[in-house]
């Protein structure tokens, strides 16, 4: 297909204008061959991800995280190598992030439908999502988010969860934890737990940034009119468990 054609489809999925006024490295930032046969679908823009893309024969790259979030002026080394594998093999790379986050369908209700939830939006927030649940105990719901997402989880709280919150990406903020005590949630699942986060009395789950924002990439594969794959390169992740007078690690 013609890659405008394409550009047009991903441009409905992710509307640029829903973009946070920051969020200036969306779209296509690379332009390729203007036809398109093959698209690879990730996370972020990487040499792994462009690597597979020559390998894989895919002519754009569809990534979640910009390359660049501040223009350009001079360009390091591994930019370098990104983009000349690009170039060399007339590869597109387009972008679809805070757009993506906000748009229906996207990186959070995705996640919801991941976690098997039926949520919806509120008013304060783009972002968050709220659900009802069959009530649970909160590490019964950890291990739960384990297992649907595929990755480990860290849990601060307990109790009986009946009302839960959840957001893609680095949500775990105080801010949105203020939010979310107006609709009486128990628990909020997301990623990059901060300390300041821990003296509100809600169940907070940490599920990581990269395992909350998969669903939403790799379901987009399922919504592209033309061949797709989705990628994310494999790192060695090794849990380390404290216990008083033993230290034990998990693989």
């Amino acid at each position: 297909m013609e890659l405008d054609t394409l550009l047009r489809i991903l441009n409905s999925m992710a509307p640029p204008e829903l973009a946070e006024e920051w969020d200036s490295g969306i779209g296509l930032i690379v332009e390729g061959k203007s036809d398109v046969k093959k698209a690879l679908v990730s996370l972020d823009v990487t040499k792994e991800v462009l690597k597979r893309a020559e390998v894989a024969g895919a002519d754009i790259v569809i990534a979640h995280h910009p390359l660049f979030f501040r223009p350009v002026t001079r360009l390091d080394e591994y930019t370098r190598d990104v983009l000349r594998i690009a170039l060399v093999n007339d590869i597109s790379i387009f972008v679809m992030h805070t757009n993506y986050d906000r748009a229906d369908h996207g990186i959070n209700d995705s996640l919801g439908r991941a976690l098997g939830f039926e949520s919806y939006k509120i008013p304060e927030s783009d972002y968050l999502r709220v659900a009802e649940m069959e009530g649970m105990e909160a590490e019964e719901l950890a291990e739960f988010v384990s297992d649907r997402l595929e990755t480990d989880v860290v849990i601060s709280g307990d109790g009986w969860i009946e009302r839960i919150g959840f957001m893609g990406g680095s949500g775990l903020k105080e801010e949105n934890i203020k939010i979310l005590q107006k609709y009486d949630i128990q628990a909020f699942i997301s990623g990059e737990l901060r300390h300041e986060c821990l003296k509100y009395d809600m169940v907070l789950i940490d599920a990581t940034h990269q395992a909350t924002e998969t669903p939403g990439m790799r379901m987009l594969v399922d919504r592209l009119p033309l061949e797709a794959e989705f990628y994310i390169p494999e790192r060695k992740s090794v849990y380390i468990r404290y216990e008083k007078g033993n230290t034990g690690k998990t693989e």
